[in-house]
């Protein structure tokens, strides 16, 4: 399975939401890493939604695992920021 850079929404998921916000920004990340990322969160987001029986999709949610996920792949350590 090979993910693009900007992942179609999963199914079911309303089509009038972008699947990445317009703030998240893939600059500076490494595209490899970001497939991993995006793959290894796809297979968890799958996983709770099949293991607990209360699991809800709502609107918007996908949206903000891919914006969470892009925040913390493109995050530095402080004495890093100023590069």
């Amino acid at each position: 399975m090979s993910l693009s850079t900007t992942p179609s929404a999963p199914e079911g998921a309303p089509l009038a939401f972008s699947p990445v916000p317009a703030h998240a920004c893939e600059r500076g990340i490494d595209p490899d890493q970001l497939e991993a990322a995006r793959i290894r969160l796809e297979l968890l987001y799958g996983e709770v939604a099949a293991d607990w029986p209360g699991f809800i999709a709502r609107p918007g949610q996908y949206q903000m695992m891919q914006a969470c996920l892009l925040t913390f792949l493109s995050a530095r350590a402080p004495g890093d920021e100023d590069t």
